[in-house]
């Protein structure tokens, strides 16, 4: 199997980070209904302020150490790539404690999870999954645990467990939250990329496992196999 560790596997990462972000983000944008864009971390609470590069108000706020009511949409539209990157890096991708775990697909998947859902749901997603108490910490356990499952499984059939278990997630916050539904086929898109088209691998990443080609079709079969999700 083809992950290794990297001499700077920091520069690794941050290329890992800026593939995602550029393939799925996009500029700055106010939309109502995007709980991330509101200085109250839901829809309509508190005020409207927007998005960029994927940053909400209130973890820009939080990189920048002030109160999330005194962000402007100036302020968040002026936010750099670099900047965005870096807080990507820094509150999504060390704060889940990712960087323990060798680079592969389905640690890139693990960091879209992460900036799309929180550190603790990526942590506890993989925990499930390696057969590990979900306390949401990636200690010395967790890895062991990891790294003896992808040993197991393979980078591909690993990615496909990962997705499977994130199709579950999305199809269970749709129906908490109906108002959802019309990011459904967003999410999906982005799941199956990972899949078949995944961002470009970061600068002196090697690919690990088996070509694209081969799993397209497969976001669908696991959409047929999906049972309803638990409540």
């Amino acid at each position: 199997m083809n992950w290794v560790r990297y001499a700077d596997i920091a520069a690794v990462y941050r290329s890992m980070v800026q593939s995602v972000l550029r393939t799925w983000e996009g500029k700055f944008q106010r939309d109502e209904a995007e709980d991330a864009a509101w200085t109250g971390g839901t829809a309509g609470s508190g005020t409207l302020v927007g998005t960029m590069r994927g940053i909400g108000v209130r973890t820009f706020a939080r990189w920048r150490n002030c109160d999330p009511e005194a962000v402007t949409p100036e302020e968040l539209h002026a936010l750099t790539e670099h900047e965005a990157i870096e807080i990507a890096y820094n509150l999504f991708f060390l704060e889940a404690g990712l960087d323990r775990l060798p680079y592969s697909r389905v640690v890139q998947c693990l960091f879209d999870l992460s900036f799309t859902a929180g550190p603790m749901v990526a942590v506890q997603t993989l925990q499930r999954l390696v057969g590990v108490v979900e306390d949401g910490v990636l200690g010395p356990v967790t890895v062991g645990a990891y790294l003896a499952w992808i040993n197991r499984m393979g980078v591909d059939e690993g990615l496909k467990a990962l997705v499977e278990r994130r199709l579950v997630l999305g199809e269970a916050d749709v129906k908490r939250h109906p108002e959802k539904e019309r990011t459904r086929t967003a999410w999906r898109r982005r799941l199956r990329s990972f899949l078949y088209d995944p961002p470009p691998r970061p600068i002196g990443a090697p690919a690990d496992d088996a070509p694209p080609a081969r799993r397209r079709g497969l976001l669908q079969r696991l959409l047929s196999r999906l049972k309803t999700p638990p409540p």
